[in-house]
């Protein structure tokens, strides 16, 4: 996924099954048009180990990645800063709520959708200062 300065990436370790591993890590790298240039660095370890997250859920931007925390039917979400300026950001929503669709990252907030029942919701959270916001 493309975070405007970084690039990020999920990487299995220890293969069980196909899209599955006995450990997933978030890595990323800053930026850059040549590839010997890149220096890839794990980010943090993600508490899942299907390694196929699906597009929907997953947005960066301003050097920042929004991602859901799993299962999937979780209800939280995360904000992992890719600039490390920041600790990752947990949001809990309301019981029987979880992400559904991760719109986008903006230099200030997150936005995504969530499916609570009976309806569903669009949010907007303000995120903490960090990432490459100016």
């Amino acid at each position: 996924m493309a975070a405007d300065t970084h690039i990020a990436w999920v990487r299995g370790t220890g293969y069980k099954d196909i899209n599955q591993y006995e450990k997933t890590e978030l890595w990323s790298s800053p930026l850059n048009e040549k590839g010997e240039a890149l220096s890839p660095a794990r980010v943090m370890d993600l508490e899942t180990e299907i390694i196929s997250i699906t597009p929907l859920g997953v947005r960066g931007g301003w050097g920042r990645v929004l991602l859901p925390v799993f299962p999937l039917e979780s209800s939280k979400v995360r904000v992992v800063d890719l600039t490390k300026k920041q600790e990752p950001s947990l949001l809990e929503l309301a019981k029987n709520s979880y992400m559904s669709l991760a719109f986008g990252v903006t230099r200030k907030h997150v936005w995504f959708g969530v499916n609570k029942t009976p309806s569903r919701q669009v949010i907007r959270w303000k995120l903490p200062p960090g990432g490459t916001s100016p």
